[in-house]
């Protein structure tokens, strides 16, 4: 925090000449009024956007490459998908949401190995949860994790089957949430999904890689799941051909 204050106040004393990072435009932001943001407000606004936009993310690709590459027929369709949506071979992000099967991959990634295994909620007024009743002001936590892993709710729930997110009608918001519930879903569900397809559709893409562990074993790592151990091989496609 003290390095984000410091930077924060740097960029405010004239360091931030020619700069377009995220840190110089929060640190530089102003209200409708002219009036510069409060330093404290820019340090908090940048520990979200690492903690909730960089950390969760990363960590959402390294589970993803952890199921999909022991898979040489997954990622051979997923090939096959790149090639019919982009058969040039330039990436368009704006098409990107036509990659059925890899957002299905990414979908069931966070269904399989949610980074955040609950999440909590602050009760305004008394819940009952027969047979108990939760007082307003106390927490609840939904696991996600469980839920995910429900044998009533799911089939197979220990395999990881993407298709199962290839049906149109979609998931119940009850018994999928990787990103949080109701009023309280994450703010940046539609563009972490998307950034996801993009950064996979590179690595996947551009280089050939061979996951070299074969346990998948979680360890949290701040407030997140990470994979404890994932070794990867990777080699340039274009060299290799």
């Amino acid at each position: 925090m003290s390095i984000l204050r410091e930077e924060v106040v740097a960029c405010r004393s004239g360091g931030s000449s020619g700069r377009c990072d995220v840190l110089a435009t929060i640190a530089n932001a102003r209200y409708e009024d002219g009036a510069p943001i409060a330093v404290d407000h820019a340090v908090d606004e940048l520990v979200t956007l690492l903690v909730g936009g960089h950390e969760t993310t990363a960590n959402s690709l390294a589970w993803v490459l952890c199921h999909v590459l022991p898979r040489p027929d997954l990622l051979d369709q997923l090939e096959q998908e790149r090639a019919r949506v982009f058969p040039g071979g330039e990436i368009d992000p704006a098409r990107a949401s036509e990659l059925a099967l890899l957002e299905a991959c990414i979908l069931e990634t966070m269904r399989r190995t949610p980074i955040a295994p609950a999440v909590n909620r602050n009760l305004l007024k008394p819940l009952s949860l027969d047979p108990w009743l939760i007082p307003a002001g106390g927490i609840v936590f939904p696991s996600t994790y469980v839920t995910h892993h429900r044998q009533d709710l799911w089939d197979r729930p220990r395999d990881f089957v993407p298709q199962r997110f290839l049906d149109k009608e979609g998931v119940p918001p009850d018994r999928f949430y990787p990103f949080g519930g109701g009023r309280r879903t994450c703010i940046g569900n539609a563009f972490a999904i998307f950034e996801m397809r993009i950064v996979l559709l590179a690595l996947l893409g551009e280089l050939s890689l061979v996951r070299t562990t074969t346990s998948l074993e979680a360890e949290f790592r701040a407030l997140t799941s990470v994979p404890k151990s994932c070794d990867v091989i990777a080699s340039n496609k274009a060299r290799a051909a």
